[in-house]
């Protein structure tokens, strides 16, 4: 890990911290949430490129499915039923995450529901 910081003559400097000392920086919280972001937000950018090109993959697969070739046209019909198949289990796989999450924020909204001017009774009984 490099560090670049302002020397306070005007200039940049760059120096290298111990690896004790990154490591125990990378331990505070904020650093790992920064780290978590910068991460996230690589991955997206990733993600974004391939999505770009998915279509045109597709595209290459069929017509691969139309060549000359059996051998070709086999590993092509092998791909497309076993990415058909991955794609199917994904979108089920997010169509029940995204209903247990709803379901959770639904209990956490009906725990934290109190009716207007009720006040919790501090610890007498």
């Amino acid at each position: 890990m490099t560090i670049r910081h302002w020397d306070g003559r005007g200039g940049l400097q760059t120096s290298r911290p111990s690896d004790r000392s990154a490591r125990r920086g990378l331990a505070r919280p904020e650093a790992k949430a920064k780290l978590a972001a910068a991460r996230d937000e690589l991955f997206s950018r990733a993600v974004a490129v391939l999505a770009g090109t998915a279509s045109e993959a597709a595209e290459t697969l069929k017509r691969l499915l139309a060549s000359k070739s059996e051998k070709i046209q086999l590993n092509a019909a092998k791909l497309a039923l076993e990415i058909g198949a991955q794609l199917r289990d994904h979108l089920e796989i997010a169509e029940r995450l995204a209903a247990l999450e709803a379901k959770d924020q639904e209990r956490e909204q009906a725990l934290d529901y109190r009716p207007r001017g009720v006040v919790p009774r501090s610890g007498t009984a």
